[in-house]
């Protein structure tokens, strides 16, 4: 009930067909070891924006460009703080080598010199620089002018203006 096994001399085929199945094996390393996803990568430009001098209650726009220079899919977002936003292209999900713009708004709120960063998330993640300066607008009042008219003496009269920087907040003038 036992086998019975011979050994025999190897003939020249059995060592051609070692030979070819030995190179097929390393060949097939070789290849895995070359199939290793490259992972995603980041690049933002550029590494600066500077929005100038904007006045107070206006805005101006920049724009970053993000590259995934790796080859998986990059996914991630952009924020930056106040008075700089992200207006749109917050959120990406790029393939290899594929870009998007982020463009970014600065919106002052009062008249002084600005300086932050935007983020950027996804594979190691990046940063830039924001600045820009606020200057106060010119002030401008409706109505232009205002007729109060034949006034008694010692009788008050009021008028308001109305200007965008004050915040449709009327300004209140009165005459003794």
């Amino acid at each position: 009930m036992g086998q019975e096994f011979r050994r025999r001399r190897p003939s020249p085929a059995d060592v051609t067909n070692a030979t070819a199945i030995a190179a097929g094996w390393a060949h097939n390393l070789a290849l895995t070891r070359s199939c290793v996803p490259i992972p995603s990568a980041i690049t933002v430009t550029p590494a600066f924006q500077d929005f100038g001098s904007v006045p107070v209650g206006s805005f101006a726009l920049r724009s970053f460009y993000v590259t995934n220079t790796g080859g998986l899919l990059l996914e991630g977002s952009a924020s930056a703080p106040p008075p700089f936003s992200i207006v749109s292209g917050a959120t990406y999900h790029l393939e290899a080598n594929q870009g998007q713009a982020v463009v970014v708004a600065y919106t002052p709120t009062s008249p002084v010199s600005n300086t932050s960063t935007i983020t950027f998330s996804g594979a190691a993640g990046a940063t830039c620089t924001l600045s820009g300066s606020a200057n106060s607008p010119n002030l401008s009042l409706t109505p232009t002018l205002l007729d109060f008219g034949a006034v008694a003496l010692a009788q008050q009269m009021i008028a308001a203006f109305l200007s965008p920087i004050l915040e449709a907040k009327p300004l209140r003038v009165s005459l003794i």
